[in-house]
């Protein structure tokens, strides 16, 4: 073990698109509305799931997405982010 906790995310910065999302190692996220064209979201990646940051505050949860195999594109939607709806 090493002598200190060593961070357990990796983490990226990714722009928010206008259609509401971003992309995270080609998984497609939903986004809350509001953040719509944001330059500089921030995430931890964790293996079972990622925060998005808007400076200093969470913003949204997911749970992870993973790639297919079979060349279909993942989307991860949280539906109360298009609908404007707080959860």
């Amino acid at each position: 073990m090493p002598p200190r906790r060593t961070t357990d995310y990796t983490e990226v910065i990714v722009p928010v698109t206008r259609m509401g999302g971003f992309r995270v190692k080609s998984i497609f996220y939903s986004a809350p509305s509001q953040l719509i064209g944001q330059r500089s979201l921030r995430i931890h990646l964790y293996d079972d799931h990622l925060d998005a940051f808007l400076g200093g505050t969470l913003v949204t949860t997911h749970p992870r997405g993973r790639g297919r195999n079979d060349g279909h594109r993942v989307h991860v939607i949280n539906y109360h982010h298009r609908y404007g709806t707080v959860t």
